[in-house]
């Protein structure tokens, strides 16, 4: 039996349990049984068959029997407490609904770049109830390491001969580099958020063992030494999720093709939005300590986001490790999933302050309906608070008039987030460009010229103006 016929022997089994468990008078499933859907759901021979084979090339016999199921569950409104692998988890329905709509974007015509990254899967399972900036931030510093370390494993287990999936094209030099500039990424990450909280000392020490793995020739033997560390540090990953970390993870690796180097560009792009979902809480609480007149912790936290955004130049290092070519073989498959469509990035635009006219008609922000919406509705932004506390000039904000030592370095600290944010797209255009070339984008648009039409430009660059003229007249 191969792969294909096992895994819809699987869902067919499983299809049949559900429908023999419920009452067979009301001729479906009504979710009466559904806190036992972990205990039989077969999540891991259908990764199996879809990394085998790549989403595109998922045969329909597998892809109508997820349809069948995903039909009958997705009108019920179920929070039941699961176990996965015997680990308390909850809201199963939300879950497997997810994993679904994932498997079947293309079948259902809802291909985007949000079901290609399986955000629903690893974001909105990944986050505690109620929690507040801090601990959310914790929490996604956690699923941003966990995220790094499965990259650094599934190389690792490449190179070793281990990882029987994705294997296309591999190339053992490429992932000597990327798994050198992952653990160099995580030390760096590690350095950075030592100014913003306590340091772990079995973490750094770990790191420094992995370190050690990298100095050198690389071998085999120091290859399979990386795995067993990140491994490690993978299992000490214990934030509070919703889920099993790992089982969040492995659902939201579905591959368009079976290219090796498209593990990596998706674990890339899950890692960017992680950051920007701690951006986007960043922001909303920097807003409210603003127009609460907590300045000197709206400062804090701008701090803090500063911080993360300069881990971005260790991340593109790891992506540019991916050669084009092979970046060309699996992009022909993910037409409709560009990445101009992450509604994260734009939220984080608009809780800045309202884009420009230009901006707001761009493709980027047709692909966003719901953040459109936002914009229509939208409550306060940073533009508009910053507005109503500080007195303006005919071009911003009078930084002249401001005499607070308070007030004057949480401007700052907004002038080194808008242009950490700038670095940002200029080191995307800069990949961009060299993958892409001049190839039309995947989201209708103009590819590297569209890119290029927003990549210079800064949010607030009055302030930036008056804040460089500032330090100028002061130096004189």
């Amino acid at each position: 039996m191969n792969t294909v016929e096992y895994c819809h022997t699987q869902i067919k089994s499983w299809i049949d349990l559900q429908y023999a468990n419920n009452d067979s008078s009301q001729g479906g499933m009504d979710g009466k049984y559904f806190d036992r859907i972990s205990k039989t759901f077969p999540y891991y021979g259908i990764l199996e068959c879809y990394r085998s084979l790549g989403k595109h090339f998922v045969p329909s016999i597998v892809v109508h029997s997820l349809a069948e199921i995903y039909e009958g569950l997705r009108n019920q409104h179920i929070e039941t407490q699961y176990s996965v692998n015997d680990i308390l988890g909850y809201d199963a329905h939300k879950l497997l609904m997810d994993f679904l709509a994932g498997c079947l974007d293309k079948h259902l015509n809802v291909y985007e770049y949000k079901s290609y990254i399986g955000m629903p899967v690893f974001l909105d399972n990944s986050l505690p109830h109620r929690s507040n900036f801090v601990s959310a931030m914790n929490s996604r510093i956690g699923l941003l390491k966990a995220l790094l370390y499965d990259d650094y494993a599934f190389g690792a287990r490449s190179f070793l001969g281990k990882e029987p999936h994705t294997q296309d094209r591999r190339n053992d030099l490429i992932i000597i580099q990327r798994t050198a500039n992952i653990m160099r990424t995580l030390v760096a990450l590690d350095n950075l958020l030592g100014s913003v909280g306590p340091a772990n000392p079995d973490e750094r020490a770990a790191l420094r063992l992995l370190e050690d793995c990298h100095r050198g020739t690389v071998s085999r033997d120091s290859i399979s030494r990386g795995l067993t560390i990140i491994e490690i540090l993978y299992k000490s990953v214990t934030y509070e999720f919703l889920s099993p970390i790992n089982l969040l993870l492995d659902l939201s690796m579905l591959p368009v093709f079976v290219n090796h180097e498209e593990y990596n560009f998706i674990r890339m792009l899950q890692v960017f939005e992680v950051i920007f979902n701690i951006v986007i809480m960043g922001l909303q609480n920097i807003i409210n300590c603003i127009y609460d007149n907590r300045v000197r912790q709206a400062s804090y936290y701008l701090n803090v986001l500063c911080t993360l955004f300069k881990i971005d130049v260790h991340l593109f290092r790891i992506l540019k490790t991916m050669p084009r070519e092979d970046f060309h073989i699996f992009r022909q498959y993910t037409e409709g999933a560009s990445a101009i469509q992450s509604p994260q990035y734009k939220m984080i635009e608009v809780l800045i302050g309202k884009p420009t006219s230009t901006r707001r008609e761009s493709p980027a922000f047709q692909y966003v309906p719901e953040i459109r919406v936002f914009l229509e509705r939208s409550g306060l932004s940073l533009e508009q608070v910053l507005k109503e506390r500080y007195p303006q000039n005919g071009y911003g904000i009078d930084t002249g008039a401001i005499t607070s030592p308070d007030d004057l370095e949480l401007l700052q600290n907004i002038n080194l987030l808008d242009n950490a944010i700038l670095s940002w797209k200029k080191r995307h255009f800069g990949i961009a460009s060299h993958m892409i070339g001049e190839i039309k984008g995947t989201g209708d648009t103009d590819g590297i010229g569209y890119l290029a039409k927003f990549k210079g430009e800064l949010f607030f660059p009055s302030l930036d103006f008056s804040l460089r003229d500032q330090n100028l007249a002061a130096t004189n």
